[in-house]
């Protein structure tokens, strides 16, 4: 698999490399198209070793920068060997060093992989330890803030009122699935044989990240209901993400086998997917969209049940590039310098339910998504993806980078000034949901005023596009 990190181009520098690397990154070689099997050849020899690369070679050096925040930001010649392999026994296994190496086969993966590691930067560790502090996440405390009593109690009244009041007058309802509970909306006239071949009626789940549940997702969740009324939604309501203090999940995250047989069996009970049997092929499938922390849920489906989506939506996701250590750090540890970063960290970081999600039930190997996993990744007109390069969230270009150097092109949707969100808002949620619904984002600047009442009724999804209308690259990369 390719993880981004081998190709000598070098796009964009993180914003916090060392004064002594910054030569070596500047002199990267010009990007040049590769093959991309054979990228992934040269990472090793004829005998199955890592090759060493030099020192001041551009990808050893952008290595190096990308991992050195797993430590602080230490300079890289600081670190010793045990560092390296403290930091690795977490990674991949979630323990500590010494529990590690209790198993032999967890030892010799540790030690292949730390020579990986070495001949990867063009380093050679000294023994020992550093004494440097290591982010690791699900074993460092908890960073939990408390907040006063009313802001929950706002928050789970106005959810309540949303679930319960106002969605049973758009044709919604509220069931459990297991122990798992989801908002479901049907809408009249569906049926299975027309959700699997007509293009206006494939269901969507919607699949949100943390913070204030469907108080902060109606808008989104309304867009989909009016813009497109004649697909089914479906949508899981993940309390422990959503400050929901009362509920019996609140501090009982979903797991991955709980989640993925939840939809499964609600795709199946709703007519929106079957199972094959006896060989056959799986029959229908789901428009799937994600944002941020959702993308992580998506995930577990492309991993677990991989035909169950048709049509796949990613809007900033976290999911990519998790080995760098830019989620972790921007979420858990960065002290808040800026006013949304103080926001992000008071209203949705620290709050007890996500803190303890995300520090202690948060599994970064299991959640990592790569290209892989997704099926038609680079089909523009069944995957998608929508980030913004402002976000303070994941590092947006390096997600950028992974993607577009996977074979990803106009299925990229890059807004250079949009942050964490921004594509959920105003005319860029406008985008996100006509791609959801037709697989296109063609003429979407005036698809709600022209195209989406065409598309309910099924004679096209998409208008032609007036003169002055925004060109079908804008905003691709």
């Amino acid at each position: 698999m390719n993880l981004g990190l081998t190709s000598p181009q070098i796009r964009r520098r993180t914003p916090l490399v060392s004064e002594d690397s910054q030569d070596y990154l500047s002199a990267g070689v010009k990007p040049e198209e590769k093959d991309l099997d054979k990228e992934v050849d040269e990472l090793f020899d004829e005998y199955g070793e890592p090759r060493r690369l030099d020192v001041n070679d551009p990808r050893a050096v952008e290595f190096r920068e990308h991992i050195r925040m797993w430590f602080e930001q230490r300079s890289w010649e600081s670190l010793k060997k045990d560092d390296i392999l403290l930091w690795l026994a977490w990674a991949a296994f979630g323990v500590d060093l010494k529990v590690a190496q209790q198993d032999p086969k967890r030892t010799r993966f540790l030690d292949r992989t730390f020579k990986m590691i070495e001949a990867r930067t063009g380093t050679v560790f000294p023994e020992g330890s550093s004494g440097v502090a290591v982010m690791r996440q699900s074993m460092d405390p908890v960073n939990a803030v408390g907040r006063p009593f009313f802001l929950y109690a706002f928050t789970n009244i106005v959810n309540w009122w949303i679930v319960n009041i106002v969605y049973p007058w758009s044709g919604a309802r509220i069931y459990r699935e297991g122990d798992i509970d989801l908002i479901v909306r049907i809408p009249p006239g569906w049926t299975p044989e027309k959700g699997r071949n007509e293009r206006n009626a494939m269901p969507i789940v919607y699949l949100h990240g943390l913070g204030f549940g469907m108080l902060q997702n109606h808008l989104l969740v309304d867009h989909l209901v009016k813009s497109l009324p004649t697909h089914p939604l479906l949508i899981p309501l993940p309390h422990y993400t959503s400050q929901a203090i009362f509920n019996r999940r609140f501090l009982r995250p979903w797991t991955r086998a709980e989640f993925t047989k939840a939809i499964k069996n609600a795709c199946e009970r709703w007519g929106f997917w079957t199972e094959g049997v006896d060989g056959a092929p799986d029959q229908g499938g789901v428009s799937m969209l994600s944002h941020s922390n959702g993308s992580v849920h998506h995930g577990w489906i492309l991993k677990d049940i991989p035909s169950l989506t048709r049509r796949n939506t990613f809007v900033d996701p976290v999911v990519f590039c998790l080995w760098e250590g830019d989620v972790c750090y921007n979420f858990c540890y960065r002290k808040p310098k800026k006013p949304i970063e103080l926001l992000l960290y008071y209203f949705i970081a620290s709050e007890v339910g996500i803190a303890n999600y995300i520090q202690r039930n948060f599994v970064w190997t299991d959640n990592t998504l790569f290209i892989e996993d997704i099926p038609h990744a680079r089909d523009p007109t069944k995957t998608a993806f929508f980030i913004g390069g402002e976000d303070i969230i994941i590092n947006a270009e390096r997600t950028r980078r992974y993607l577009e150097r996977n074979g990803v092109t106009t299925g990229l949707h890059w807004d250079a000034e949009a942050g964490h969100g921004d594509g959920l808002l105003g005319e860029a949620r406008d985008r996100v949901v006509m791609y959801v619904g037709t697989g296109s984002t063609r003429g979407w600047g005036g698809w709600l005023t022209r195209g989406r009442r065409s598309h309910s009724v099924g004679r096209y999804d998409r208008p032609p596009s007036p003169p002055d209308a925004a060109p079908a690259s804008a905003n691709v990369a």
